[in-house]
């Protein structure tokens, strides 16, 4: 999956995220409303209307006047409270302004059992009927409860601003969840994918210990690699590949900048003998100890690579002059004259060398190996150990 799709699906997770959150806190807001308004308004209702019933059969409504008071200043959805009788005559009221005067109380108000979440911010007033016991007879009473508009509407206001806040307050937190997952996780992974396909150069860092830790082998192994496909694991010179690169690099900058350059083709004299006489394991350690003494005479600037067997290639840089070339061939040739010691095994390595120039000798890569390998062939074939 790319990353792009990825990040698709969790846009469109955030979304069905979000959708998912508003209808759940839309059913939970009117739940809310239910059960914190219309349920607490009606309990304080029916409750309202028992203690009216009780108190109306008492001469002394002081007591009443006390009780509705009580619950007036309890209930904070509850303005005022106006008790009647089935004429609309005011007998008691929480609400002492009106002076005695007569008060024109809705008679129209709808029943308490009506309220409900979609018509309480519109309500302003809701009744409930009472009655008198007077023997067999029972006589009606209404009370009247004036709502705080003020009050249910801020709790209206602060509800539908939950049902809006909660779900975005999950989206943002989801998003910086994803954000630092991004950061610690998938940016780190990614950065790895691109320094393996070569994209970059450089393998970004995390805080998590372990992908640092695998960033840190990432890039261990990758130089393994590459040191597999250029470096040549027995002599730990150029192999084929990359001394052949190496040599494209050397025509294409001597072309650019119009200098000369040489190549010398080596190879080791009699070296079978050596492989069939003591073992692979000291023809191995023949050509490693051959090189390290080559080396000593190379400058930094020239390059050595091995092509197979016991064959090298080396890339004299920037105008070295033939007879430089055959000056240090010619040390190389001297020193690996010199015995070689392994395991009480005292070997004499000679080599057959040849050499060609560019652009006197050729102007192409295929052309200057072919000189080159001439020239080393009329070694072998003069007897060997010669710089030809």
């Amino acid at each position: 999956m790319r990353f792009k799709t990825f990040n698709i699906l969790v846009l469109l997770s955030l979304f069905l995220l979000s959708v998912i959150n508003f209808y759940i806190m839309q059913q939970y807001i009117r739940d809310e409303i239910d059960k914190v308004l219309i349920n607490t308004l009606r309990q304080s209702a029916y409750g309202l209307s028992l203690h009216v019933n009780e108190h109306l059969n008492d001469p002394n409504t002081e007591n009443l006047h006390i009780l509705l008071d009580r619950l007036n200043a309890s209930a904070q959805e509850i303005d005022q409270i106006y008790i009647t009788d089935a004429e609309g005559k005011l007998l008691l009221s929480t609400d002492y302004s009106h002076d005695g005067k007569q008060l024109h109380l809705p008679r129209k108000a709808p029943h308490i059992d009506k309220l409900d979440v979609d018509n309480i911010e519109k309500a302003a007033w809701v009744m409930l009927p009472v009655y008198k016991l007077e023997g067999l007879r029972k006589i009606p009473y209404r009370i009247y409860l004036k709502l705080d508009r003020n009050y249910i509407s801020q709790t209206m206001r602060y509800l539908n601003w939950m049902q809006f806040l909660f779900p975005l307050i999950c989206v943002l937190l989801f998003a910086g969840a994803y954000y630092i997952f991004y950061r610690l996780i998938i940016r780190p992974l990614l950065g790895m994918y691109r320094y393996v396909s070569g994209e970059t150069t450089t393998l970004p860092r995390s805080g998590i210990i372990e992908i640092e830790k695998l960033s840190e082998n990432v890039e261990r192994y990758l130089r393994a690699l590459k040191e597999m496909a250029y470096i040549d694991p027995l002599t730990q010179v150029k192999n084929r590949r990359s001394i052949e690169n190496a040599l494209d690099i050397a025509i294409a900058a001597a072309q650019r900048d119009r200098e000369h350059f040489g190549v010398a083709l080596l190879d080791l004299d009699d070296f079978k003998k050596v492989n069939d006489t003591y073992g692979h394991d000291i023809g191995d350690a023949l050509l490693r100890a051959m090189l390290d003494r080559i080396r000593t005479h190379l400058r930094q600037v020239d390059q050595i690579g091995r092509l197979g067997g016991d064959e090298f290639l080396i890339i004299f840089h920037h105008d070295k002059a033939p007879e430089k070339i055959y000056d240090v061939l010619e040390r190389i040739r001297r020193l690996c004259e010199e015995p070689f010691v392994f395991d009480r095994i005292t070997l004499i390595c000679t080599i057959s060398a040849g050499v060609a120039l560019y652009p006197r000798d050729a102007d192409t890569k295929e052309r200057l190996l072919k000189h080159a390998d001439r020239a080393m062939y009329r070694s072998k074939k003069a007897g060997g150990n010669q710089v030809h």
